[in-house]
């Protein structure tokens, strides 16, 4: 494990996260899951402004944005998850990783080991919600 270049991934991807966002923003968090083959990954924002957080599947629709170039931002942001993912080779693998932002720059990274494989993605997306960002 390279720690300079996670560092490296940790800045790319809130880069990327930060590039997709079309506002002010207080707060992102940042949900990924990668495990043999699968992958799944979003992330809510809450606007500066106030408000209901905003899930990030949902930009494109609410926000006039560009969504050839929101779409090479996520292609972008799944390729330094990936690769991210990649530099735990020879290690125990994550499963699962939470990613929090602060807009002060302030970040916060969780790995999770857990096997998911039989878990209903609607649930496991319902309780990470529960627990990251229907709480603040």
């Amino acid at each position: 494990m390279n720690t300079s270049k996670m560092e490296e991934l940790y800045q790319q991807i809130a880069d990327t996260i930060i590039g997709m966002i079309p506002e002010e923003w207080n707060w992102v968090k940042l949900y990924t899951e990668y495990w043999d083959g699968y992958y799944a990954s979003f992330f809510f924002y809450a606007p500066s402004h106030g408000g209901e957080s905003v899930y990030s599947l949902d930009i494109p629709d609410r926000f006039e944005v560009d969504e050839e170039l929101f779409n090479q931002l996520k292609e972008s942001l799944y390729n330094h998850q990936k690769s991210l993912w990649m530099q735990f080779a020879g290690q125990e693998p994550w499963t699962n990783l939470t990613f929090s932002l602060t807009s002060g720059g302030d970040m916060m990274i969780e790995h999770g080991y857990e096997d998911l494989s039989d878990l209903d993605p609607i649930g496991k997306q319902d309780r990470w919600e529960a627990k990251h960002v229907f709480d603040e």
